[in-house]
């Protein structure tokens, strides 16, 4: 009879051990769960988001006061230039290509014009009927409320490359300045993301 029981009081207490532990993570309230769950992002719901059509790599809307909208899709027009310019046609609900335009990355002006970065650097403005070729070079591009242009240039620094301004012939450097994505807000404050994901707010004023 003793070794009956030396054997079942061993098993009896592993069994009230495991079901200890299975109801612990099975609770949410308790354990690894809980942090688990608060870095879950929330799904959009469909009834608030609509899905149009076509794809894209980057997207811009213009402050014309018509709020244009320009993508760069994801057809390829060469591989040194990047992605095809495409503007929103919201009477047809479909895109429009814009010839001759290529790029990965793109901005609007207070025109309603796009400018673009593309595959090799270069930065091209549009006209609403021909692409100009400007000075300097890029990686991303962005223009504020006001009218004013800033960049991301390829001159390394600590941070990633200059910041710089569109001065209506050239880029001037922004002292200071340094990123690898960049926006302007509507008081043509300059928002930049360095390349060790810090986020730095510039006022503009220089």
């Amino acid at each position: 009879m003793k070794k009956v029981l030396s054997i079942a009081l061993p098993a009896i207490l592993i069994a009230g051990l495991f079901t200890a532990c299975t109801k612990e993570s099975a609770n949410p309230s308790k354990g690894n769960s809980v942090a688990l769950n608060k870095n879950l992002a929330p799904v959009p719901s469909s009834d608030n988001w609509e899905q149009l059509p076509g794809t894209g790599i980057d997207i811009a809307i213009g402050r014309d006061g018509n709020h244009v909208v320009f993508a760069i899709n994801t057809t390829l027009v060469t591989s040194t230039g990047g992605n095809q310019v495409v503007k929103w046609d919201s009477i047809n609900s479909t895109w429009n290509v814009v010839p001759g335009g290529a790029g990965v990355r793109i901005a609007v002006d207070v025109n309603g014009n796009p400018w673009v970065v593309n595959k090799s650097n270069l930065i091209y403005k549009y006209n609403g009927s021909t692409w100009t070729l400007l000075p300097g070079t890029g990686t991303d591009i962005g223009i504020g409320a006001n009218g004013i242009v800033y960049a991301i240039n390829t001159t390394t620094t600590a941070g990633g490359y200059q910041v710089v301004k569109w001065n209506g012939t050239g880029w001037t450097v922004i002292p200071g300045g340094s990123g690898i994505k960049i926006a302007v807000d509507a008081t043509g404050y300059v928002w930049v993301v360095n390349k060790s994901n810090s986020i730095f707010k510039y006022d503009g004023k220089f």
